[in-house]
């Protein structure tokens, strides 16, 4: 087997071949084999890492430490569609792939976009599938709702920076008097779960032109609904998404 196409499978094969075994057998070979699974896991994943590694440049090995990703987050994809690497990308658990883009750089997300090219995209998909807040705040007759993804501090603290920044410079929309009345904490798909709830609430949504930091901005995420109907959307949202 060549050299792209043993990383492109190896280690989606290597986590079917190694898993875990049932539970009817005996406790002591349960345990025998649970323990040589783990080795044998720790061994492969190791081998995965040093695989891709070995293909990375110096300047791609300093990007990925610079935005704190690991190899075990790409898969190798070069010559491969994005419609193909982005079914198999998913399947082996990665984020990222490594496949050239039009301008020589060989770092994308599994959806086709250069990370190099737009490192943006790393903070959006990190957002999409990490772990956050979602909130629903209120102002007058207007409900938001939003996410906050700051792992540093408590809910609490949180939860009080964001009702500060939405009541900064005028206010969000151009509104003040923002607070959050409901919040939810998840391990994961933070940015899908707030996209859902978004698209339940779509019939009830507004925009709003207000300046902020000099400059005229468009406000997407406010709804002019029933407060618990904003709340029975993000519960929705977290049922579907989860």
């Amino acid at each position: 087997m060549d050299e792209p196409t043993r990383l492109g499978v190896g280690f989606s094969y290597r986590v079917q071949v190694c898993g875990e075994p049932p539970r009817c057998m005996t406790k002591v070979l349960r345990l025998f084999l649970v323990y040589n699974y783990n080795n044998v896991r720790k061994y492969y994943i190791n081998s995965f890492i040093m695989d891709i590694l070995k293909i990375l440049t110096e300047e791609e090995k300093s990007f990925l430490k610079k935005y704190n990703l690991s190899p075990t987050d790409f898969y190798y994809a070069m010559g491969e569609s994005v419609k193909v690497y982005h079914v198999k990308a998913k399947e082996a658990g990665c984020q990222y792939v490594v496949n050239q883009c039009q301008y020589g750089h060989r770092l994308k997300d599994r959806s086709g976009h250069c990370i190099v090219c737009n490192p943006a995209n790393i903070a959006f998909r990190n957002r999409e599938s990490g772990g956050g807040i979602v909130y629903v705040a209120i102002s007058g007759k207007y409900c938001k709702v939003g996410v906050t993804d700051e792992k540093r501090k408590s809910k609490k603290e949180s939860l009080s920076d964001r009702e500060y920044r939405l009541n900064s410079e005028g206010g969000y929309a151009g509104l003040t008097g923002w607070r959050t009345i409901m919040s939810w904490s998840v391990e994961k798909n933070v940015g899908k779960i707030e996209r859902e709830a978004h698209r339940i609430l779509q019939k009830y949504k507004t925009e709003k032109f207000y300046i902020y930091s000099g400059e005229v901005r468009k406000a997407q995420e406010i709804f002019v609904c029933p407060i618990q109907t904003a709340i029975d959307a993000v519960k929705k949202a977290i049922g579907i998404i989860r």
